[in-house]
């Protein structure tokens, strides 16, 4: 999730209490384990987009359980 600010070692604080839309950063239950993925919902499909490159975008084809939406992000800046 680099694209979005997002990187290895991050906080994010998420809330479960709000519905998810497309657009929003959600944590997610899809293919037996979870993941951090920006959420696209279009008219014909609906897309989890992972902003790094190095990852190509998942198409929901079967269910998908959106455990919360990020809302916001914490990072280190020092590591001592």
């Amino acid at each position: 999730m680099i694209g979005a600010g997002v990187y290895d070692g991050d906080v994010l604080v998420v809330n479960r209490a709000i519905e998810a839309r497309s657009g929003d950063i959600i944590v997610a239950y899809v293919d037996g384990g979870m993941t951090v993925k920006r959420l696209h919902v279009t008219e014909d499909a609906v897309w989890l987009r992972a902003e790094n490159a190095e990852y190509r975008p998942i198409q929901v084809t079967e269910s998908l359980h959106v455990w919360a939406v990020a809302t916001h992000n914490l990072h280190t800046l020092c590591s001592r």
